[in-house]
Order: C-alpha cells, then structure tokens, then sequence
C-alpha cells in the first residue's frame, strides 16, 4: 500500500489570540520533547522568549491602550514568523511522516477520502404487517449508503440474496411467505469502495 504523504497545515494562523497563546507552548512543549526534531530551528529558546513575550502583551492590550495593542501586535507577528520558520524545519525532517508531525504538536493535513465507516450492527425485526421483516443498520457512522440484505434459510455458496440499496439505515422487506426463516444482514458503503458487513441474524416471518 501506498505510504500517505502529509504536510503541516498552518491553523495557528486562524486560531483567537488567546489560543494561540496555547497553541505555541504545545508545540513549544512536544519539539523540546522529541528525540527526532534536535536542533530545531528556531531554536526552543527563541521560540521560548517570543511565547512569553505574547503572553505578556496579550493581557496587558486588554485595556486596548493603543501603545499596548502595537506591542501584543508586534509579538504576535514575531511569533507567528518563528511558528513558520519550525514548520519548514520539522516539514524538511518529516518527509511526510505523520508521526514526526504529531511530535511536534503541528497539525497535519487531512487525507480526501480517508474517513472510515464504522461496522454495522444488524437490527432483525419483524413488520407490522403479515409478510414483513425490517432491517435496520446501526452504528453505520460515515455510510454514504446502505445495502440491505436477506435470503431463506438454509445459508449455501448458491444463496439467492434480496439485496436493497438504499440512503436509509432501515428498510421493510414485502410479500414474504410466512413461516419461513431468514436471514439477514445489513452492508455500509463508504468512499473509494469500502464496505463493512454486518454479522448475520435469522427471523421467522410472521
């Protein structure tokens, strides 16, 4: 399988001032801590000094005294240019591994497509009408779609599945002969093809 390929996506950037206050001694914190990102640039004591340099204007700008909102300003620009200069150094050590990214406290890019469907749980009931059984898919989180399935007992290579799709996680199967046994189960569709199916139940048709 193909290894994923991830980059440091810039949230600091869009985060309240407040948070990225914490942000920076996160990553401040994780990259100090890391045995893969020595000798970081900039170094963890520049980087350091900016972070309490912001800490200290932040609150003292709260009284919006123009001198002291120029001065949160200016460290924050400050702290935000060395944020940007570790992400070059941690992207060049990276190559793209996401662990050596989590290390540093950044924050990786999402993968298109890479969300994962949960395995659906088969719910096997009876309808309100003579000749009806209802399957319903739980647990079926990120299913762009459902498939809903049953077949006469006995199960063989050379059953005939009743296959419904649908958007819906239930669906009510008509016209069924009563005093039959059934079984049933219940597939997730998600992106680029995955598919995870339920385990089987059986129901007599009523």
């Amino acid at each position: 399988m193909k290894k994923l390929f991830r980059r440091i996506v810039k949230s600091y950037k869009r985060k309240p001032e407040s948070k990225l206050l914490t942000f920076s001694q996160n990553v401040h914190e994780k990259t100090s801590a890391s045995t893969v990102l020595a000798n970081p640039k900039p170094t963890m004591a520049t980087l350091l000094t900016a972070i309490t340099a912001y800490g200290v204007a932040l609150p003292a700008a709260a009284s919006r005294d123009r001198q002291q909102v120029a001065i949160k300003n200016s460290a924050k620009k400050a702290l935000i240019g060395l944020l940007d200069e570790l992400v070059d150094f941690v992207t060049l050590v990276a190559q793209g591994n996401l662990d050596v990214i989590l290390d540093s406290g950044f924050d990786p890019n999402k993968i298109p497509g890479s969300v994962t469907i949960g395995t659906p749980i088969l719910v096997f009931k009876n309808g309100p009408n003579p000749g009806e059984l209802i399957t319903i898919a739980e647990n079926a989180s990120n299913a762009k779609g459902i498939v809903h399935e049953i077949t006469p007992d006995p199960i063989t290579a050379d059953s005939s599945w009743i296959s419904v799709g649908s958007t819906k996680k239930s669906n009510t199967f008509t016209g069924l002969p009563k005093g039959v046994n059934y079984w049933g189960r219940v597939v997730s569709i998600g992106s680029k093809n995955q598919r995870m199916v339920s385990l089987l139940a059986s129901r007599i048709v009523q």
